[in-house]
């Protein structure tokens, strides 16, 4: 499931896109929903209707919903894909949301009240890249594809699959970091605005992907496979 609705979600469909592109390579069998086609109706017709038991979904997200405008739980602008009311319903073994705040609760309700819900990995806090730094939202994007790549190329397990995003991550953070003291560097020697801007913006780069890291979720079965 790939909604590309904003901006801000453009990455994370990105990230969708290579992840659809390893299933393609893998010659594995799989429905396809992006942009528009990317809706509640379309999950749960293709779980009941193809026996569909893995989800990935590459989008926004609340606390309890996965959508695909980016929206508040106050201010129910968009029908929700996934949902307390459709999750526990449905039949699926494994939910994989690149979605800010999906496993606080939407990831823990479905583990408890449908039995089926074997593994989830999401998201505990914010998945954010407010500002495009470089290249390195393209970076960040293959480290997350890494461990998913992981899973449908060699069936590693979740925690593996976990294991090696934070791995990469940690790679991207430290090439973060000396940008930031080049950016730094270059303020103190001659403080211009656009030296300024750079420094932030390699700043909120590297916050956004230490949080990224940090805030990644790994809920029931760790030996999980997709296949």
């Amino acid at each position: 499931m790939r909604p590309k609705r904003d901006e801000a979600s453009d990455w994370t469909y990105n990230i969708g896109e290579q992840v659809r592109t390893e299933l393609i390579n893998c010659k594995l069998d799989f429905c396809d929903h992006g942009k528009s086609k990317a809706n509640r109706t379309a999950i749960e017709k293709c779980v009941k209707a193809n026996g569909v038991n893995v989800v990935l979904f590459f989008g926004h997200g609340t606390r309890f919903t996965l959508v695909g405008n980016a929206f508040s739980e106050r201010s129910h602008s968009c029908t929700p894909i996934i949902d307390p009311l459709n999750v526990k319903e449905l039949c699926i073994d494994f939910i994989f949301s690149l979605a800010c705040n999906s496993a606080r609760g939407l990831g823990i309700y479905a583990s408890k009240y449908n039995p089926c819900v074997r593994t989830f990995i999401g998201w505990n806090g914010p998945v954010a890249l407010p500002v495009v730094f470089g290249n390195y939202p393209d970076q960040i994007a293959r480290a997350l594809c890494s461990g998913l790549e992981e899973m449908i190329r060699n069936r590693a397990p979740a925690q593996k699959a976990i294991d090696i995003m934070k791995t990469e991550m940690d790679h991207v953070i430290l090439k973060l970091a000396r940008e930031v003291y080049k950016a730094d560097l270059k303020v103190k020697a001659n403080p211009s605005t656009k030296n300024a801007v750079t420094l932030g913006d390699a700043l909120i780069t590297m916050a956004c992907a230490q949080s990224i890291k940090d805030y990644m979720y790994l809920g029931g079965d760790k030996r999980f496979t997709l296949y």
